[in-house]
């Protein structure tokens, strides 16, 4: 075999080696690329749900401050009928048919 066709053979098994390297290169760039939009999407469903986290603190947070005021409403109206409780028990009454009627003969 003349030396330059031995070239050529081995300039074209270098050629077919190097192809096949590039394919697979572009194959590992492509599961690169996969794997780099499904994290992506794993970011955005976190800040998603951490958005939603954050929604429900302030609602439980308001929800317990209506719960206080509530409380002390409640707080309120029960010393306010404690003390109608005390004040009706301090009047005087009359416990019986009799109490008036010794009352008006003495």
């Amino acid at each position: 075999m003349p030396k330059s066709q031995v070239r050529v053979e081995v300039a074209s098994k270098s050629a077919k080696a190097a192809s096949k390297r590039v394919k697979v290169a572009s194959k590992r760039v492509k599961a690169a690329s996969k794997s780099a939009k499904a994290a992506s999407k794993r970011v955005e469903i976190a800040s998603k749900s951490a958005e939603v986290a954050s929604k429900s603190a302030k609602v439980a947070s308001k929800s317990m401050k209506v719960a206080s005021k509530s409380a002390k409403v409640a707080s309120k109206s029960a010393k306010v009928a404690s003390k109608s409780t005390k004040s009706t028990k301090k009047s005087p009454k009359f416990k019986g048919k009799d109490t008036p009627l010794i009352t008006i003969i003495l």
